[in-house]
């Protein structure tokens, strides 16, 4: 279950994943994104950031990578930076072989 922490003093959302992102969890994951969303707290919120901590997931696939993007995508629509946790160097290698480093700041945890 996508988690998320909305923090109003820094404008900071974070969103939680628990898990890998592949193609047999990522409809779930769209509709709680959906729903936070279309959530009165979050449409009214200044948020500044979005960080998604992904350092739970050790592999994403192609649906996968189609949702960060859409994630992606929402935040360059409303002008919000995005960050990227991970933890593992699969995914690292993922993100820049797709180029997704480009388009959000990934920080890598030890």
């Amino acid at each position: 279950m996508l988690t998320s922490d909305l923090n109003t003093s820094t404008k900071n959302l974070t969103l939680n994943f628990p898990s890998d992102v592949l193609s047999t969890n990522v409809e779930e994951l769209k509709k709680q994104l959906g729903d936070l969303f279309d959530s009165h707290e979050i449409k009214n919120a200044d948020i500044q950031q979005i960080n998604m901590d992904l350092k739970a997931a050790n592999m994403i696939d192609s649906a996968g990578l189609n949702f960060i993007v859409s994630i992606i995508r929402i935040a360059k629509n409303r002008k919000i930076a995005i960050t990227a946790h991970i933890k593992s160097l699969s995914l690292h290698r993922t993100f820049l072989f797709t180029r997704l480093d480009k388009q959000l700041e990934i920080i890598v945890a030890d």
